[in-house]
């Protein structure tokens, strides 16, 4: 992967994260937990845990389909990486703002593994391959004409 792919997958971990953190922000009445002082027990945890190990997945697609849709298949090489990069942003930014001790480092690590796997499975279930991803996207949109 040269520098260009590289900076690539940095922007787009960075991207990743402020849009996550943004529409987590906006979703807190249906169970988004976010770092608190307080030792507040999670109202939601499922919607909690799907949304931070589902939601970077979603917009890494998205991105796959962007790139492909904008005719450059070269930044989609290895695209699964910024998900866990992401995670890696979070614990930096966290770390910057001295907010480290806030963490929740066992919730942290599972939902980071188990969003990278899931990545790297939609990486190379979709992502990896133009006409997988569009044939996926076409079929679910003819779904919802038809039904």
């Amino acid at each position: 992967m040269d520098i260009a792919g590289v900076l690539f997958l940095l922007f787009a971990s960075v991207g990743i994260f402020f849009t996550a953190n943004w529409i987590g922000g906006k979703a807190i009445e249906i169970g988004y937990e976010q770092l608190s002082f307080y030792d507040d027990t999670e109202e939601s945890p499922l919607v909690d845990r799907v949304f931070k190990i589902g939601f970077p997945c979603a917009l890494m697609l998205v991105l796959a389909a962007l790139l492909y849709g904008l005719n450059m298949p070269r930044f989609t090489k290895s695209l699964w990486l910024v998900v866990p990069m992401t995670a890696l942003i979070r614990i930096f930014y966290n770390f910057c703002l001295s907010r480290l001790g806030l963490i929740d480092w066992r919730s942290l690590l599972v939902n980071a593994t188990l969003s990278t796997a899931l990545a790297y499975v939609i990486y190379v279930r979709f992502g990896s391959d133009r006409i997988a991803i569009f044939s996926c996207l076409i079929e679910a949109h003819s779904r919802t004409k038809c039904g």
